[in-house]
């Protein structure tokens, strides 16, 4: 009979193929998301109290997300 070793480090083949797998995975749904986007940039959240986009001057041709109060 043959002792079993208990000083055993690393992954096995088995575990290397799924956390492979698993990465994999999630870089194929992080793509897929991500280029799923609209190209149209975010808007801004107008409430009721706050004054018209006329009055705000336009700085960058980048619109930002903002919450006036």
């Amino acid at each position: 009979m043959q002792k079993l070793r208990n000083k055993q480090y690393g992954f096995g083949s088995v575990e290397a193929l799924l956390l492979i797998i698993i990465v994999a995975l999630v870089g194929f749904i992080g793509y897929t998301v991500y280029k799923n986007q609209p190209k149209t940039p975010a808007t801004s959240v107008k409430g009721k109290n706050s004054s018209s986009s006329k009055s705000q001057p336009k700085t960058s041709a980048v619109s930002y997300f903002t919450i006036n109060e």
